[in-house]
């Protein structure tokens, strides 16, 4: 190649010349690379037995971020109020396991406060409270919900509010029945939480009209045999109401707090049979592409000898066992095991780059294989074969390992553990590739070198024509790809390290010249039909000037829908999301809609109130508690639940004086709530440092909270404001310690922390494999245009992902880290080919194409083909997974098949040689000499002065010799 290069061997020379070597070896213990990791992922599949202990009972929790502030939130309000089993009210604890929610919505769609309605409503609520029973092996008995439930005072919640709204007319003297709040003569109920889509006939709140009604049912969590007994009994409930329910005028949906990791579960129980249809998908695909064909009087026959269709299966069996064994050894060393790990395999397995690790990497050493020469020792073959692919694979599988390691640095445990495994299983495909089906290729090499049938190897078919020249009418169904990029490199480097040079790749026709036989057959390959349609007829076309004009125009537009796609794209993985379709949770989240448009609570908790007994402190609360009710998200004064205003409307209708006292706010308060009519609700609201009493150690609030209903809090984007808004008004009041907290607080901490996420991972991302591919390609026009493709596919993915309407979520962030890799393997390959191929620029440019454009094409349909039974699946996570694989395929393609050549002939539009990186580097490490060789001269000036002046005589000597050698193999091939 160029001077400078000879005196600094660079990295991908370094590789290719260890990679000649070891297959030396991996040739000499075929057997035991074959075996081993067999074994190896026998053993280890044991780890899968671990699978169900090692996954979160919560799996919720592994889609919200570690560090959002809704832990601390949660952590607060269950310290002050715990939950009591007989001093329970439903609404009020956060810490509940086994709470169940149902929905009730009349099938016409008409009100649910009909009397028809309400009395279907009124008997499924009755048959759940009385007859609905399971068996409960600890008491030896048959059990129900009475005997589970929680109370308050032994009495349970029984859904009071059916018959308040049944007998609604002729209770309206004793009980003002308004929305959002309900009252009688001494105590409020919120009717928010209750029924939703109300309609309101008058300004004081009456209605005649409401879509939905919901009931609630609470279970006792311990002891343990209790624990059980709930759970099974919460089970039952689901299985009934999902699956036997039945009602002409009535429809009723479920749910409850294991609802979604059931979900979780069932989704795996929907996806794994598809992975065994896309495995064989592959199977079939890497089989028939691994066929060839020959032309023998003009027929096409298929060459039972040279086609590899068992190496294409095995090549992914390859990678299915580096899948066993990471998950295998993750499993057994204690890893955390997302549900959503459950989609890894595939993505192993075909995975979404065109030219990365998988199957794409058995095509790459595939075609480095069929462009050795035939005539060679199937050792020597299998070295040049390795030697040629070896960089490309190292490559991709870095920046593909990289990427999801970059990806694990991220607060979604969800994300973490995914990355982490997932970046095991490349790395161990990676090895996978180059032990166990390298040697299966020694073998298939030593099968074709003994002329054994492809398919049948104790089948040898003899050679009709008794002749072991290769024909020059041979037809590949697959494309020779992978090794090209980096030819000339691997041909030095073999050549500087193995046999004086007759091995390598660069060598070969200078070989055979020595050998006398005919250059016409044994140095030309005749070019496949893909070669050459990308040479004469796809690329002729594509650098024409007025089609380079409309690939321009083109790119603008996909450019200005992708911004606008950025700007517009909706965050965060709403729950319905997590599971399919079909499942009861969705259902459950459409149909309760309506609560979240106008009526449900946040719960606003004061950790550090001051001395009540002060007029002034009293009236600063009351400020902030306005300051929460002034704003579009929250219901104002008439959804607010708050003992103090209720206290104070008392004593103000008793005309009673308001006293300044510590006895008035302790004692006398007590008394208030004690014969209050709602007596659970403040003493669940107030936390006292002491139970007061009339002594001088008389009690204080400790704590308290209220609750404040909610409007326009349905979609992410609504409850981000919402949720913004109370924070930020909870942290004007620091000195109380205001915590706020609502039980979507997590999801919204999701919806937050998704987009900083994202960009701080893609940022890091972006700077590691520029960093990779300067090390492995150092050429400073390839780092320009892969940083330009990286940017430019990344910015497609994210905008055309809303225009597909995918959302920015745990999920679709994944993908978008692995498309970094992605462009960076494609862009690597086709701007380095460009720029080391020789011609005019549309010369080069077409030259990058035919012998990379096939390639890409062929493993981008593999991708496809593995992913496209995810397009299939009813679960929306799942969906959004084939979804932005697809897109990242898509605009890869489209880059480097129309974009990237096309910018390529117009930036780069003069003879770029590759030598001037070379020369850079080469120059830095003169300069770094002559700076080492001064420090040391400040020590021993004579001797080194001496030991330099004969060192650089020597290197000039040896720098003349390698260009003299490297100009003559150059006159020779230029000749060949």
């Amino acid at each position: 190649l160029m001077e400078a290069e000879t005196t600094l061997p660079t990295v991908d020379k370094v590789i290719s010349s260890w990679f000649y070597k070891y297959a030396l070896v991996v040739y000499t213990y075929r057997w035991l690379f074959l075996v081993v990791p067999c074994v190896m992922a026998a053993v280890l599949a044991a780890g899968l037995y671990f699978r169900p202990l090692r996954t979160r009972a919560n799996s919720v929790e592994t889609f919200t971020p570690t560090d959002g502030p809704s832990h601390y939130e949660k952590a607060v309000i269950n310290e002050q109020f715990p939950l009591v089993q007989n001093r329970f009210i439903p609404g009020k604890f956060f810490s509940a396991k086994h709470w169940i929610q149902l929905v009730i919505r009349p099938k016409d769609g008409k009100t649910v406060l009909r009397p028809e309605i309400l009395n279907a409503t009124s008997q499924l609520n009755e048959l759940i409270l009385d007859r609905l029973q399971i068996f409960s092996t600890s008491r030896n008995q048959t059990i129900g919900y009475r005997d589970l439930c929680l109370t308050w005072f032994g009495s349970c919640y029984d859904n009071g509010h059916i018959e308040l709204f049944k007998q609604r007319d002729g209770i309206s003297k004793y009980v003002d029945i308004t929305y959002p709040v309900a009252r009688s003569v001494d105590s409020p109920l919120y009717l928010g939480t209750l029924i939703a889509g109300v309609r309101l006939i008058d300004d004081d709140g009456h209605f005649d009209y409401a879509t939905v009604i919901r009931l609630s049912y609470n279970l006792k969590e311990w002891p343990t045999s209790v624990d059980q007994d709930s759970s099974a009994w919460k089970w039952k409930l689901q299985h009934y109401i999902s699956n036997e329910y039945s009602s002409p005028i009535i429809e009723a949906v479920i749910w409850h707090g294991g609802s979604i990791n059931e979900g979780l579960k069932e989704n795996v129980d929907i996806v794994l049979p598809n992975f065994g249809f896309s495995y064989l998908v592959l199977t079939i695909f890497c089989s028939l592409t691994n066929v060839m064909l020959k032309a023998e009087n003009g027929v096409y026959k298929i060459d039972w000898i040279k086609s590899k269709p068992l190496v294409g299966i095995l090549g992914v069996v390859s990678a299915a066992l580096a899948v066993v064994i990471s998950l295998g050894f993750l499993l057994i060393v204690g890893l955390e095991y997302v549900l959503i790990n459950s989609v890894m395999p595939i993505l192993v397995v075909c995975k979404q780059r065109c030219l990365a690790v998988g199957v794409s990497d058995m095509f790459i050493m595939i075609s480095a294989w069929k462009e050795t020469d035939d005539t060679l020792p199937t050792e020597k073959r299998l070295a040049q074969a390795l030697a040629d692919a070896g960089v490309a694979i190292t490559i991709t599988s870095v920046t593909d390992v990289v990427s999801f390691l970059v990806g694990a640095w991220s607060t979604f445990p969800a994300v973490t553990s995914f990355c982490i495994y997932t970046a095991l299983a490349m790395t161990l495909d990676y090895t996978c590739q180059i032990t166990f089906f390298a040697a299966v290729m020694a073998f298939f090499g030593n099968f074709e070198a003994e002329r054994r049938h492809c398919l049948f190897p104790w089948i040898i078919i003899q050679d009709s024509n008794n002749s072991a020249v290769k024909s020059s009418n041979d037809v590949h169904m697959t494309e020779n790809s992978g090794k090209v990029l980096f030819s000339e490199d691997v041909a030095n480097v073999a050549a500087a390290s193995s046999d004086g040079g007759q091995n390598c790749t660069a060598c070969r026709c200078e070989m055979k010249e020595k050998t006398k036989i005919p250059l016409d057959k044994r140095c030309s390959k005749a070019e496949s039909v893909s070669s050459t349609i990308f040479q004469k007829y796809y690329g002729q076309c594509l650098f024409h000037p007025g089609v380079k004009v409309a690939v321009c125009f083109l790119y603008l537009i996909y450019i200005g829908l992708a911004i606008w796609g950025c700007i517009v794209i909706r965050e965060g993985l709403r729950p319905a999301d997590l599971v399919h379709k079909d499942h009861y949770v969705t259902k459950f989240y459409k149909l309760s809609r309506d609560f979240r448009n106008c009526g449900m609570q946040v719960h606003i908790v004061v950790n550090n109130p001051p001395d009540l007994s002060v007029a002034e402190n009293r009236q600063r609360v009351l400020d902030m508690v306005h300051a929460f009710e002034d704003s579009a998200f929250t219901m104002g004064s008439n959804g607010t639940v708050f003992f103090l205003n209720e206290y104070l409307n008392y004593l103000n209708s008793l005309g009673a004086a308001i006293l300044d006292t510590d006895k008035f706010w302790s004692d006398d308060l007590v008394n208030w709530i004690r014969f209050n009519g709602a007596r659970p609700l403040w003493e669940t609201d107030i936390v006292w440092t002491q139970p007061p009493n009339s002594g001088s150690n008389r009690g204080r609030i400790k704590a308290f909270r209220f609750q404040i209903g909610l409007l326009r809090f349905n979609t992410a984007a609504e409850q981000v404001k919402a949720a913004k808004f109370l924070r930020t008004t909870a942290a004007k009041y620091a000195d109380m310690n205001v915590t706020t907290y609502h039980e979507f607080w997590p999801h919204v901490d999701q919806y937050m922390s998704i987009a900083p996420t994202t960009w701080r991972n893609l940022g890091i991302s972006f700077c590691s494999m520029i960093v990779i591919a300067f090390i492995l390609i150092p050429n400073l026009y390839c780092g320009l245009f892969i940083t330009l493709s990286m940017l430019s596919i990344n910015v497609g993915v994210y905008g055309y992902m809303s225009h597909w309407d995918v959302n920015l979520d745990c999920i679709s962030m994944i993908t978008l880290i692995m498309s970094i890799g992605f462009a960076v393997d494609l862009s690597a390959h086709i701007s380095y080919g460009y720029i080391c191929a020789k011609g005019s620029t549309s010369q080069r440019a077409i030259r990058s194409l035919q012998l990379l454009g096939y390639p890409v094409l062929l493993s981008g349909l593999a991708t496809v083909l593995g992913v496209s039974v995810l397009s299939r699946v009813p679960v929306p996570m799942i969906v959004t997974f084939f979804k932005t694989v697809f897109l990242v395929i898509m605009l890869g393609i489209l880059h480097s098949h129309m974009f990237l050549p096309v910018s390529l002939t117009i930036f780069l539009p003069n003879t770029v040689k590759s030598n001037h990186t070379a020369r850079l580097f080469s120059f830095v490490k003169d300069n770094f000499t002559k700076i080492f060789h001064k420090s040391a001269q400040l020590k021993s000036n004579h001797f080194f002065k001496n030991g330099l002046a004969n060192t650089s005589n020597s290197n000039n000597s040896r720098k003349n010799d390698i260009t003299t050698t490297n100009n003559n193999n150059n006159n020779n091939n230029q000749s060949v």
